[in-house]
């Protein structure tokens, strides 16, 4: 039903940054007329903590970023005529159908997607996408379907980026660990107790994946054929 030029999402439990958001960025799209999508920062709520700032990367490191993260559809404008030509969300997918459009976005010939330096909307960070468990699984089924990850490239590429994943997560596991056994610490017990089940969640998400059976096979194929194991 939306007869604009551009068209833009905001979930129940966000909302814009402030009165001036949408005047701004549609002065950045009228200085920037060759720009089909372009995409800003966002506010990150958390329940018991300071909001945070987030900064997506460039157009030219989407695909990168898509592999264990997400552009942010709360900051996103696309014209109207753009989400016609390729089609809307595909709601087989319940809860990241956003992520599965961006990555279609990027294999649309002749696109030009920009990044605009504007804060638009603060996200809940306990919303229904936030719920690992719930938004990996979907998240790797999309990969597997999206022809470019596919590549031995980006097959690499990807296993690094989860390898990379996990253990950041269980450095963070470990040291939250640490400050639950200090004596006399002054930490928020809840909070961090919060923190580790969500690593915990996370790892195990990912370590019983599809893709990591596929990374598993990947690395005796690559035992038995004697070749480096730069991704172990």
């Amino acid at each position: 039903k939306a007869s604009g030029d551009y068209i833009y999402f905001l979930n129940a439990d966000d909302y814009l940054l402030n009165d001036s958001v949408i005047s701004s960025v549609a002065k950045f799209l009228m200085q920037h007329p060759n720009f089909d999508v372009v995409y800003g920062n966002i506010q990150v709520r958390y329940p018991q903590r300071q909001p945070t700032l987030h900064r997506p990367p460039p157009p030219s490191q989407i695909l990168e970023e898509l592999i264990c993260g997400a552009l942010p559809h709360q900051a996103t404008f696309a014209r109207r005529s753009l989400l016609e030509q390729m089609g809307g969300f595909n709601l087989e997918y319940k809860i990241i159908a956003d992520y599965e459009w961006f990555l279609r976005l990027t294999q649309v010939p002749n696109i030009q997607i920009g990044y605009m330096p504007i804060t638009v909307a603060s996200y809940a960070s306990d919303g229904q996408s936030a719920q690992i468990l719930k938004v990996l699984p979907e998240m790797y089924r999309i990969q597997e379907q999206f022809p470019p990850y596919q590549t031995p490239e980006w097959q690499a590429r990807r296993i690094k980026a989860y390898q990379q994943q996990i253990i950041e997560l269980q450095q963070q596991k470990s040291y939250w660990l640490e400050l639950l056994d200090e004596e006399n610490n002054k930490v928020d017990v809840k909070q961090l107790i919060t923190k580790l089940e969500a690593a915990e969640a996370t790892i195990k998400a990912m370590k019983t994946s599809k893709f990591w059976g596929l990374r598993s096979q990947w690395l005796q194929l690559k035992k038995r054929l004697g070749l480096p194991g730069d991704v172990d």
